[in-house]
């Protein structure tokens, strides 16, 4: 299962892993192949959820 943790500035985090990526909240929300993803743990780690912020609609 592919895991990937979504930020707001991914360039910030100095993360690497085989298995889990980083990517931008922006990328998560508009690239279609992680709506096509069968399987896949997100981890929502955006500054803010408030109602019509991109943390929220990642959630």
């Amino acid at each position: 299962m592919k895991k990937y943790i979504v930020v707001n500035q991914p360039d910030k985090w100095n993360f690497s892993s085989g298995d889990i990526s980083v990517i931008s909240s922006k990328d998560y929300l508009t690239n279609p192949q992680y709506s096509l993803q069968k399987k896949a743990r997100i981890f929502n780690l955006c500054k803010d959820y408030e109602y019509q912020s991109k943390g929220y609609y990642v959630s």
